[in-house]
């Protein structure tokens, strides 16, 4: 399926030399590591939980197109405790339907930003 990441420009550079999205921790989720993803093609900061207010990039500046067969943040989700859960979903304008994860790596399609 076609799916989407964003990141900022410090992080893109190493994502298109690797050709991979890479899990990471999720401090949130008790170090669990993802790769987070969306179907939406055009980015929403508040819908995809990409603001901070620690961080000064812009993490929607780069977009990357996979094809791969991630699962819903909604089932994956379930598995977790409902304080982890609000700690991602409570965010004003959080839209949790539009989340994907993987917990593998993921190949992106070349040629995309």
């Amino acid at each position: 399926m076609r799916l989407y990441h964003y990141a900022c420009s410090h992080s893109a550079a190493g994502i298109r030399a690797d050709g991979f999205l890479r899990p990471h921790a999720q401090v949130l989720l008790g170090d669990v590591k993802l790769v987070w993803l969306t179907d939406m093609e055009v980015p929403d900061a508040d819908a995809l939980g990409l603001t901070s207010w620690t961080l000064r990039c812009d993490r929607t500046e780069h977009r990357f197109e996979v094809d791969y067969d991630a699962q819903r943040w909604v089932s994956y989700a379930r598995g977790l405790t409902p304080e982890q859960r609000w700690a991602l979903e409570i965010a004003p304008g959080a839209r949790p339907m539009h989340w994907w994860v993987s917990t593998e790596s993921v190949p992106i399609l070349r040629g995309v930003s």
